[in-house]
């Protein structure tokens, strides 16, 4: 019941609280951030997941667990555990990528309206994380996942989850599954993740947004104390090679809120929500 709530409130744009994100009836054990934080330990801790005997598992191995909820599948990589997670997060370098041609086209006529000037700049992601989905053939395994789904019902959608490294996977998941499947409707729920784009790729999400309509709730839970959430974007070191940035930190400013209290109203905007001041 709560995974089915949860899913609802991240599909809907009515206009909410911080509080009504963290509770359900008084209960802080339950509601929307703390179940998709629970949906996160379950990537984390593979021998743990057949506790969730409701869900139908699509795919699950070490790195990545994939399930659904009737027509909302969710999709989840484990956090760095081990040296090799490490040496793929601190890849310095940037991997170009492309888009299919048709969306690419939409893109950037809409970025030429929106922005009134010609930059059709490339979609460059840490290459890191870029190798990994390529050498794991992890498009292959998500499309196989969604058209089983697809069998049952014609609209499902995608719940994007992950925690540090898996929330930056989990958010490369949905640039790769946008462009194969440009009508799913998806939200993405992270906590501590790492920048992994360019400033382009970041406004593709804004087109998405936007324009296409797919994407419903962005919502990444950090603590801006937290210096690793900058390494890539501040770090004098990274400025030669290209800094990375989060989604929604090169957007207009009127489609991006940073929340630091229970009171703070979340509308259908990129959301931050910054624990730096919780004790």
């Amino acid at each position: 019941k709560d995974m089915l709530l949860t899913f609802k409130n991240l599909f809907s744009t009515s206009p909410k609280k911080l509080k009504d994100l963290n509770q359900y009836d008084g209960n802080y054990h339950r509601g929307v951030l703390p179940t998709m934080l629970k949906l996160c330990y379950f990537a984390n801790y593979s021998e743990n997941r057949k506790q969730l005997k409701c869900v139908n598992v699509l795919y699950s191995d070490l790195n990545m667990f994939v399930y659904s909820v009737e027509k909302y599948i969710v999709v989840s990589f484990k956090m760095s555990q081990e040296y090799s997670d490490w040496k793929n997060n601190m890849s310095p370098t940037r991997k170009e990528e492309y888009i299919n041609q048709e969306m690419l086209q939409k893109y950037n006529k809409w970025k030429k309206k929106y922005f009134k000037y010609d930059l059709f700049d490339d979609f460059k992601i840490h290459s890191g994380f870029y190798s990994y989905f390529q050498n794991n053939d992890i498009v292959v395994k998500l499309n196989k996942c969604i058209q089983k789904i697809k069998k049952s019902y014609d609209n499902p959608c995608i719940v994007y989850t992950g925690q540090s490294r898996g929330g930056a996977l989990t958010t490369l998941a949905s640039f790769y599954i946008s462009n194969l499947y440009p009508n799913i409707k998806f939200s993405i729920v992270t906590f501590c993740s790492p920048a992994l784009f360019n400033r382009n790729t970041t406004l593709f999400y804004l087109f998405l947004k936007i324009q296409q309509r797919t994407l419903i709730n962005h919502y990444r839970i950090i603590n801006s104390n937290d210096q690793m959430i900058h390494i890539k974007t501040k770090s004098a070191i990274w400025r030669p090679l290209g800094r990375l940035r989060h989604i929604g930190t090169e957007i207009p400013k009127k489609y991006m809120k940073v929340i630091y209290d229970n009171r703070s109203v979340i509308t259908n905007q990129f959301i931050v929500i910054d624990n730096k001041y919780r004790i």
